[in-house]
């Protein structure tokens, strides 16, 4: 029997006090044919996440003897709401009307253009699945439907004590010394964290974080621009010193994870200030922008909002270079489309490939795998450039090149730092790289930024067949590959 979500809910926490984060609401299971294994769709609430009701959907296989069972897929989005594009020259009323048509309402507008959260109020196992349908068989209005997928960070728990001694191996193994006796940088070029935010108070960062021109001095009655309350800048956002936090919808991309500020250390930790640790390059700017939350979760729809205030920060003279992206998300048309709107606004996409996922040719994880020719793909290796862990993400065709992954020092919350592992922390390295590239030659188009780093890889044998480079990032190698004929001199 049909039941409103909710209604349920209600009756529910109502009824017992919450000391878990989530709640079972429904559940269904479905034997495939043969009995060869089984998919369960699972309704949850989830009273931490900025969008509580949420479904995730497994898939099991069963063995012969029909004693064990492996997940072999994991889908998980948000149950109520799916993501709707409009085509070009399609009314918003004409969206209103087809939302009355199937009793469903626009939750908001996404910054990505002509496309929205459309909401329904009856929740079932398969309700996002028949929005979906109905909507995409709209296609005199509709682009394209699809689910607001849940995006969960590619980084392997830190191990939690103080480490600030200095050693870090992997600026060694990448050849950094050599590529800072060419520069260090000056400070010219804009890094973007698309994460969990960044602690940019931190002592090894503060320096370093991105500071809008446009929000900052006095106005001109006499108040600081910063706090202001006002737009100054004109592009949509009020105060948006340092980036923007698009979970919250506020002006304070505080990391409180602290994900996104280990991984910012890694693009960008001063350099020569006698503490703390190093990022590849010493004065790159850090944007901050926070789509995850504190329990570790965002959503496809807000990363689409981070890259689209990438695009229009670029365009209006901003020099963001590089996103660096260390989460995976499910295949999302919106979120494509924002990544290709980044690209034809010349910025590299960097994205993690993942920790235990391994081959992703056969499973794909999103944005890493997306077929533009503006993401490079990272993977991980250990300081004798073995696979950090067996199955860390391979791929001949999806993996373009390993950094080091393992046991790196980080920068975290409160000024602290901790050792970490994961993909999560090579790939800031590489997006480090990039901008570093970019400092040394303006000019470089990212198709010449994405060649020079492949070209200038290590050849490592356990990214041979498993990568398109068969290598691990070396920074002076790829300073080396820079086009043009650039003058490098070693000081």
């Amino acid at each position: 029997m049909k039941k409103y979500l909710y209604i349920f809910l209600y009756l529910l926490l109502t009824s017992f006090p919450i000391y878990a984060a989530s709640i079972v609401v429904q559940e269904q299971t479905v034997n495939s044919a043969g009995g060869s294994g089984y998919e369960k769709a699972t309704i949850l609430y989830d009273s931490v996440f900025k969008y509580p009701v949420r479904q995730v959907e497994e898939t099991y296989t069963i063995d012969l003897l029909g004693t064990k069972t492996n997940l072999v897929k994991r889908v998980e989005f948000v149950g109520d709401h799916i993501i709707v594009k409009l085509k070009d020259g399609v009314s918003f009323s004409q969206l209103e009307k087809l939302n009355r048509k199937y009793g469903a309402f626009t939750r908001r507008k996404l910054l990505a253009a002509n496309t929205f959260l459309v909401g329904f109020n009856e929740v079932q196992i398969d309700s996002v699945k028949s929005f979906g349908a109905v909507y995409n068989a709209a296609t005199n209005i509709i682009e394209y439907a699809e689910p607001d997928y849940t995006v969960r960070l590619q980084d392997t728990t830190p191990n939690d004590y103080y480490f600030a001694n200095g050693q870090a191996w992997e600026k060694i193994k990448t050849s950094c010394p050599a590529a800072w006796d060419i520069l260090t940088g000056s400070g010219g070029v804009v890094v973007a964290i698309i994460d969990t935010g960044v602690d940019y108070t931190h002592p090894d960062l503060i320096s370093n974080i991105w500071v809008n021109p446009g929000e900052t001095g006095i106005d001109s009655n006499g108040v600081d621009m910063a706090t202001n309350g006002i737009d100054d800048d004109a592009n949509g956002f009020v105060d948006d010193v340092h980036g923007w936090d698009f979970y919250n919808n506020d002006n304070d991309p505080m990391d409180d994870y602290p994900h996104g500020t280990h991984c910012a250390g890694h693009v960008a930790a001063v350099g020569n200030n006698g503490i703390g640790t190093v990022g590849i390059g010493w004065s790159i700017k850090l944007m901050a922008l926070k789509f995850i939350s504190g329990s570790g979760a965002g959503t496809s729809s807000d990363a689409i909002n981070c890259f689209k205030y990438v695009s229009w920060m670029r365009t209006n003279g901003i020099n963001i270079r590089a996103t660096s992206n260390s989460w995976t998300d499910d295949y999302s048309s919106g979120l494509k489309n924002a990544v290709k709107d980044n690209a034809d606004n010349g910025v590299l996409c960097v994205a993690a490939g993942g920790n235990s996922v391994g081959n992703i040719d056969v499973n794909p994880v999103y944005p890493a795998c997306f077929d533009l020719d503006s993401i490079i793909c990272v993977s991980g290796t250990d300081s004798n450039d073995a696979l950090y862990r067996p199955d860390v993400a391979v791929g001949i065709t999806n993996v373009d090149l390993a950094a080091p992954a393992k046991d790196l020092v980080c920068t975290s919350l409160n000024g602290s730092y901790v050792l970490a592992k994961g993909t999560s922390y090579a790939t800031p390295m590489v997006a480090g790289a990039a901008a570093l590239l970019w400092e040394k030659e303006p000019r470089l188009t990212y198709k010449q930024v994405f060649k020079a780093i492949m070209d200038g890889v290590d050849p490592v044998a356990s990214m041979q067949g498993n990568s398109v480079s068969g290598g691990r990032l070396n920074v002076y190698s790829a300073l080396k590959h820079i086009p043009y004929g650039a003058v490098i001199s070693v000081k």
